[in-house]
């Protein structure tokens, strides 16, 4: 039986089709039922779960977030700051539309993810701390931030912009998305450089900790929560006919070999996207020109 009694629910209401509320309601009956203290709290916009978690890790034992990968996200930034240690173990309640964090754990319902918490067993997982730069002689970033999950740019910052308005498709907003990127091919893409070297070639850029991205997509079936590494995943432009071919191979894993893809490990890169760029940390579009990453290994502990 887990030996700590206040949990604390952090739940967007947005999420999962306006199904995270329900979701919510039955993992605070089931934990409630054991015999713990539980309290909700509801979101209001974007970053006031950071500010609940933050504002609530000092009076519980654990908070949970009830969302997806972005609720997930913002939870996050509040319980590890920069320089910080966490406040509170974390817990995971999956009711988004990605929930990649939440599958790579194999937490895929809200029955699961009290089990978990209640059995007390946890883990520590790697975070990649993400420092926002204005040019690559910056020395002091304008921001830090940390994530769990996959940052993504190029063709896959758009794919995201685009799925903000499907999500009326729900869980396959993202491969909507995706579909109409191909169609444009990166048209207008200023290529990106990773470390100094230009990837002239590059779509679609994205950085894993997880082997999941969105519903199902398996970009980066080799990484490990807690290696140390992140993985670097890189399509190239090529027809349409093979790009579509490579994202059906992807959600099998089955990309990797292709040689329009490029796949390395690493635990630190530095990103120049240039200006006016965004860059997607978590599911969470943010403007961005230069971004340094560096793999923190198991910074994070969570109720698993």
């Amino acid at each position: 039986m887990v030996s700590f009694l206040r949990f604390l629910l952090i739940i967007n209401p947005a999420a999962g089709r306006h199904r995270a509320g329900s979701r919510a309601n039955k993992l605070k009956q089931l934990l409630e039922a054991a015999g713990h203290s539980c309290t909700a709290e509801v979101t209001s916009g974007p970053g006031h779960a950071t500010k609940l978690a933050a504002d609530g890790a000092r009076r519980h034992d654990a908070v949970v977030a009830v969302g997806g990968d972005g609720t997930l996200h913002e939870v996050i930034c509040g319980l590890i700051q920069p320089g910080c240690k966490q406040l509170a173990l974390l817990g995971i309640a999956p009711a988004g539309s990605g929930d990649s964090v939440a599958m790579d754990l194999g937490i895929t319902s809200t029955a699961e993810a009290g089990r978990r918490l209640l059995a007390g067993a946890t883990r520590s997982i790697d975070l990649a701390r993400v420092e926002l730069l204005d040019s690559l002689t910056g020395s002091s970033p304008k921001s830090t931030l940390f994530a769990a999950n996959v940052i993504t740019w190029g063709a896959g910052a758009r794919i995201n912009r685009r799925a903000e308005g499907l999500r009326w498709a729900g869980s396959q907003r993202y491969n909507l998305a995706t579909v109409c990127e191909l169609i444009r091919l990166g048209k207008g893409q200023r290529p990106p450089s990773i470390d100094g070297q230009v990837c002239a070639e590059e779509l679609l850029g994205v950085a894993s900790l997880t082997r999941f991205s969105g519903r199902g997509l398996l970009l980066a079936p080799c990484a490990e929560l807690s290696d140390g590494y992140i993985d670097l995943v890189q399509f190239k432009r090529t027809s349409r006919l093979k790009l579509a071919r490579l994202f059906a191979a992807a959600f099998k894993g089955k990309h990797l070999g292709n040689d329009s893809v490029d796949w390395r490990q690493t635990a630190e890169f530095t990103l120049d996207l240039g200006p006016g760029s965004e860059l997607v940390i978590d599911g969470e579009l943010m403007p961005c020109n230069v971004a340094r990453v560096t793999v923190e290994r198991k910074r994070l502990e969570i109720s698993s």
